[in-house]
C-alpha cells in the first residue's frame, strides 16, 4: 500500500487562503489541482498535514476538499484514502463536513469502496460490484 504525505505549510503555503485561482497565490483550487488530486489518484493513502499553517478559511477548505467530490470522488472513497492531521482539532471536523455536504449535493454518497467504471447507465460494473448511486468516476 502506497502512502503519500502532503505538508501544506512546506509544499504549498503556511498561509493558504481563498477559493479560486484569482483569489490570490495560494487558493483551495490550486492546492486541490496541483497536490491533492494527483496524490489521491496515485496513492492508496494520502496524509494531509496542516502543521505549520495558519487557520485556513472556509473558502480554501471547501474548495480544496469539497472540490474533491466535485472532481468525482465519493465521500466513502475519500474516507478510505485521506488522513487529516492538524494541530487544531477543528480542521478535520470542518474538512469532513465540507466533503459530506458536497457529497450530498452531488449525489456521490454510495457504498462502493473505490470508484469503478460501469457500463451504460444501469450501474452494472465489469466486476461483481453494484453501484448504488451514479457518478462513479476517478
Amino acid at each position: 500500500m502506497s502512502t503519500l504525505t502532503i505538508s501544506v505549510a512546506e509544499q504549498f503555503s503556511p498561509a493558504p487562503a481563498g477559493r479560486f485561482l484569482d483569489d490570490g497565490p495560494y487558493p483551495g483550487a490550486a492546492f486541490r489541482d496541483k497536490l491533492l488530486l494527483p496524490a489521491i489518484r496515485s496513492s492508496d493513502k494520502v496524509i494531509v498535514d496542516m502543521e505549520g499553517t495558519e487557520l485556513a478559511g472556509s473558502s480554501f477548505l471547501e474548495e480544496a476538499f469539497g472540490g474533491l467530490v466535485r472532481a468525482g470522488f465519493s465521500e466513502v472513497v475519500l474516507k478510505q484514502k485521506l488522513e487529516l492531521r492538524s494541530p487544531r482539532s477543528s480542521d478535520p471536523i470542518r474538512i469532513w463536513r465540507y466533503i459530506h455536504d458536497e457529497a450530498i449535493r452531488s449525489n456521490r454518497v454510495h457504498l462502493t469502496l473505490y470508484p469503478i467504471q460501469y457500463r451504460a447507465e444501469v450501474g452494472i460494473s465489469g466486476s461483481s460490484e453494484i453501484v448504488i448511486a451514479g457518478n462513479c468516476l476517478q
